[in-house]
């Protein structure tokens, strides 16, 4: 492979991997909570399981913010922790399955610029004149290569916990929950034995 088509291919697969598919699959609430600085993540074995959150009699306690679902080339952890930040969540419940791989085969192209040379003789009034010059022009380079994507299921539950307060200093109950900031956490961190991820 050329290094013309080299370029062309690493354009092609830069532009795929750009995606975050936590966000582009996103549905909730997106600009209702405010952001936050740490987010608390907790990886199940499937998104069967990531669904079943509500399940869990301390989880129904918190405020769903919302949920991602998809099946991707891509499934970054530290995107996710990044989106979860932006939306507001400080905790999230998800998972990530390798489902395979497929390749494929792919042809192409690319315009390469040509200088062809002239040169001869030609008479003129009886004697013979020499000549010679270049001309310009395209010429169509064709090329062929293989990518190979590794698709991942991704599955996200956005919560939040930690309740704004009030004016008045107390923990507001609309739209989160309506028991106590503190006591929440603390029992959560307890059962769960849960760190920071920054």
């Amino acid at each position: 492979m050329t290094r013309m088509a080299s370029i062309l291919l690493a354009c092609l697969l830069l532009a795929g991997c750009a995606t975050n598919p936590w966000s582009s699959t996103f549905t909730g609430h997106r600009g209702r909570f405010p952001k936050t600085t740490s987010v608390q993540a907790i990886r199940r074995a499937d998104a069967d399981q990531v669904w079943r959150w509500h399940e869990e009699p301390i989880l129904q306690s918190t405020a769903y913010v919302g949920k991602s679902d998809f099946l991707h080339t891509s499934a970054s952890e530290p995107q996710l922790i990044a989106f979860a930040k932006s939306v507001g969540a400080d905790l999230i419940i998800y998972s990530v399955e390798y489902r395979g791989s497929e390749t494929e085969q792919h042809v192409g192209s690319y315009m390469l610029p040509t200088t062809t040379h002239h040169s001869g003789s030609v008479w003129t009034g009886g004697t013979s004149a020499w000549y010679s010059g270049t001309s310009q022009g395209w010429t169509s380079q064709m090329y062929s290569y293989k990518t190979t994507n590794h698709w991942y299921r991704g599955a996200a539950v956005y919560l939040r916990r930690d309740l704004p307060k009030t004016p008045a200093g107390t923990p507001s109950k609309e739209p989160y929950s309506s028991r106590s900031s503190e006591s929440f956490i603390d029992e959560f961190d307890k059962r769960h034995g849960l760190d920071d991820n920054q």
